[in-house]
């Protein structure tokens, strides 16, 4: 049984005369997400409080990987390590996967741990105390306790054990404002600090690393799953500091109702492929495409990422309407839709 503290302080009614509130209604579903990685120093976390408004439309993106929510399956790399898991996120970066497992409960979701590598070069973490990534209700002043240990595994045999504490409070609700000048309100932020230590099981030099890691979350039940900005700060004792920081658009905002941001496509409808064009100095860098039920759909066939034209073949598509959302590498979105015949 963990051993899992919630408090409910206070309700903020801030300067919109209401409350924001997050429920356990948040937890992630089957879907795509993309992450826009940036400076971490360019974040400003800004004051605590309600009616806060962080404007991160201006943040330079550094690279860009997507992550994927869907049910545990034998393609799943590690799946068998973590039975009790209802949820798995997949991260792709640079050719790099990794897969976290998750458990959502009535009033939280827990980190199992997570798989990296293959089936003959792994290395993942096992929780025998799963930590607590977010605990429900969440409103202004809401705040958490946990405690957690993970196994850390190298090939099947455990290496080191980490365990730590972990501290939440919900520190600030306003409007967020994220790269490609997407508005999205009823915003919470979510301060976390997780205080942990690393200790060995087999033979290796020390120095074990301790420390702790200081992060921001800003969600909203809005858009489920989707942690809209995020910065993480990791103080290792006597071996300095690490931050990171990612923005991560939700896949439907802005679709139907910025058409200002949408390039040309030709032909509309299309059978076999389309051309998507851009304008104003624009390049693509990534593009992803949905269906009108928001599951991504993978193309037969993209050309001309760099330059301000792709060519997207659809031919394997069925007949409807499509969604795309693309970046450049400045964090710029374009979004329409495409029809296939």
């Amino acid at each position: 049984m963990k051993n899992t503290l919630l408090f409910i302080l206070l309700l903020g009614t801030g300067n919109f005369g209401f409350s924001q509130t997050v429920n356990s209604s948040w937890v992630p579903a089957s879907g795509n997400q993309i992450l826009s990685f940036v400076n971490a120093a360019s974040v400003n976390v800004s004051a605590e409080g309600a009616g806060q408004t962080w404007n991160f439309s201006s943040t330079v993106v550094d690279s860009v990987s997507t992550v994927s929510f869907s049910v545990p399956s034998v393609s799943s790399l590690g799946q068998t390590n973590f039975p009790g898991a209802g949820l798995v996120e997949r991260n792709t970066y640079s050719g790099f996967e990794k897969f976290v497992y998750w458990q959502a409960q009535a009033n939280s979701i827990q980190e199992l741990g997570y798989f990296s590598g293959n089936q003959t070069d792994s290395l993942y973490d096992v929780a025998s105390n799963p930590r607590t990534f977010l605990q429900f209700p969440l409103s202004l002043n809401s705040t958490f306790i946990d405690d957690y240990v993970f196994n850390n595994n190298y090939n099947g045999s455990v290496s080191t054990v980490t365990s730590g504490s972990i501290s939440a409070t919900v520190d600030a609700t306003g409007s967020i404002i994220l790269p490609g000048n997407i508005v999205i309100d009823d915003v919470i932020r979510v301060k976390t600090i997780d205080n942990y230590g690393v200790a060995p099981t087999i033979p290796i030099p020390p120095p074990f690393p301790t420390g702790n890691i200081v992060s921001y979350k800003w969600i909203s039940s809005t858009y489920p799953g989707v942690v809209l900005a995020s910065l993480s700060i990791a103080n290792f004792d006597n071996q300095g500091s690490v931050s990171t920081a990612y923005f991560s658009v939700p896949a439907t905002v802005g679709i139907n109702n910025n058409p200002s941001n949408e390039a040309i496509v030709f032909p509309q409808p299309a059978t076999t492929s389309v051309a998507i064009n851009a304008d104003n100095g624009y390049r693509f860098s990534s593009i992803v495409l949905f269906d009108i039920s928001g599951k991504e759909v993978s193309p037969d066939q993209i050309d001309g990422y760099g330059t301000s034209k792709l060519e997207i073949g659809i031919e394997s598509f069925a007949s409807g309407i499509y969604f795309y959302r693309s970046f450049d590498s400045n964090g710029n979105t374009l979004t329409g839709k495409i029809v296939k015949q």
